[in-house]
């Protein structure tokens, strides 16, 4: 999971990622995070996250709170769409690696994603909202379940939910 920075900035998106790798393999080092922040020019940054990902088969990314790298602030201090650069890295990451992409975000990220951008359907697919499950505690419940089989945890423990 990687956490995205505000107002589309390339730089942090791709320490970001460098970053949560480094977490994901234990690294208490920032080894790769480093390995992205010395290199100036943003294509040799998205080269080595393209290797990094290939090298350590990442199958999905999950960028959270995507609304914050998708708008920037001008200088009337509203918020304006700063998407195109942004969801070119993330398209490029996608298709040189095959890496699958999630994104969690608020809904004004959903709008930003969409509006105008119907192609956009096809890279990142069903839209789940967070909060349907809610109001229904069998499908809550289902969906627990499916996601305690990918967990390292006891399921004894969660019996005593």
């Amino acid at each position: 999971m990687v956490q995205c920075p505000p107002n589309g900035n390339m730089d942090a998106f791709y320490s970001n990622i460098g970053k949560a790798v480094d977490t994901a393999i234990g690294y208490t080092y920032p080894a790769f995070q480093k390995r992205i922040d010395q290199v100036r020019s943003l294509g040799e940054k998205l080269n080595i996250v393209i290797n990094i990902i290939e090298r350590f088969n990442i199958g999905l990314i999950i960028f959270d709170e995507i609304q914050m790298f998708l708008t920037s602030k001008n200088s009337n201090h509203e918020r304006v769409n700063v998407k195109t650069e942004s969801f070119q890295a993330i398209t490029t990451i996608m298709n040189s690696t095959g890496v699958s992409i999630g994104v969690i975000g608020a809904e004004i990220a959903y709008r930003l994603i969409f509006e105008d951008q119907i192609h956009q359907n096809r890279r990142l697919g069903k839209t789940i909202y967070a909060d349907s499950y809610c109001s229904n505690h069998s499908t809550f419940m289902r969906i627990l379940n499916a996601l305690i089989d990918y967990q390292w945890i006891d399921v004894k423990s969660l019996k005593k939910i």
